[in-house]
């Protein structure tokens, strides 16, 4: 009887160890999409653009203002940027730029408050937004609920706690449907000026692919006065986010004109290139081509226009996205 009990509770205690060695592993072990995602280009980094319709909102003027963009660049857009406001469908242009060799960037979430997420309240929506993306049958890219440090977000987001379980709950039902794309975590460049405020929103190195950041030259736009170059703007954000081994994006960005001076946005561009040669990590980089809610069009001028061409014309953005991409 006395060996038999020495038997159980030796057995128990394997039993509890294996348990507790499973859970660790679990733990540790990096979560993945249901495909390889979007692995960022061999060489240099991605070019491309959210391109506002200047025509209408039918999909005839989105595609004509697109392919207007891409012949006066003399280049087609590698990454085609699309919002998808909360309870709407994705739409169809994430199809269109596959078909058309663009990878997909779609940003979705954002107003839908976190607390309704993480407690599985909006799954409905969610889910049939993860099935129309799987639907695509190729990899894209996903921004969750970006600019989540925003004081204008506040309502919907909470706190850092609250975003955080959102993103994990929104990672994990679409990586339950099956969804093969890269996850895009995104605050505002000017979050990382202070890192201990911005890693509150970190969902942690197993649920996020690519790390981005949004920033804009705001000069004379809201009463501002303050010009800033392109690598003034992200470099905080560089050197938190170049340090955690994964690809860097910059999903939105852009600049208003300097009315005393003609030629300040051309080398605004100009700056951009050089910082970007600079900073070898960022493997994407997404302009704003819009008036909302300044004018941050491409062509606001001649001279501007020339600028974002001579930029969309450097060697190192001028990869493309093979078709296994």
């Amino acid at each position: 009887m006395q060996a038999r009990r020495i038997v159980i509770a030796v057995v128990a205690v394997l039993l509890i160890a294996g348990s507790i060695g499973v859970a660790r592993s679990l733990a540790e072990k990096p979560r993945r999409a249901a495909g390889p995602g979007v692995a960022p280009p061999r060489s240099g980094a991605w070019f491309g653009s959210w391109v506002a319709s200047r025509y209408g909102s039918s999909a005839d003027d989105r595609q004509r203002v697109i392919g207007e963009l891409e012949a006066r660049l003399g280049r087609k857009l590698a990454i085609d940027h699309t919002f998808v406001p909360w309870g709407d469908e994705i739409g169809w242009q994430p199809a269109w730029d596959l078909s058309q060799g663009r990878i997909p960037l779609i940003s979705f979430g954002s107003d839908g408050d976190t607390i309704d997420v993480a407690s599985g309240r909006s799954d409905a929506y969610l889910r049939s937004l993860a099935e129309e993306v799987r639907a695509l049958g190729r990899p894209v890219m996903l921004r969750y609920a970006y600019e989540m440090d925003g004081e204008a977000n506040l309502g919907w987001v909470h706190s850092g706690r609250d975003f955080v379980a959102a993103w994990r709950h929104v990672h994990d039902l679409f990586e339950s449907i099956g969804v093969d794309a890269a996850w895009v975590w995104a605050p505002n460049a000017s979050a990382f000026d202070q890192p201990s405020e911005v890693e509150r929103y970190w969902p942690g190195d197993a649920y996020v692919d690519w790390i981005g950041a949004d920033a804009y030259n705001w000069y004379g736009c809201r009463n501002r006065t303050d010009w800033r170059g392109f690598g003034q703007l992200f470099r905080s954000f560089y050197d938190w986010a170049g340090n955690r081994g994964k690809p860097l994006i910059i999903p939105e960005t852009g600049s208003t004109e300097d009315a005393a001076n003609p030629r300040r946005k051309r080398d605004w561009y100009v700056d951009a290139g050089n910082a970007l040669r600079d900073m070898p990590k960022v493997r994407a980089v997404v302009f704003f081509d819009s008036s909302n809610p300044c004018p941050w069009w491409v062509d606001t001028t001649r001279q501007s226009f020339d600028g974002f061409k001579d930029l969309a014309a450097q060697p190192h953005l001028s990869s493309q996205p093979s078709p296994s991409d």
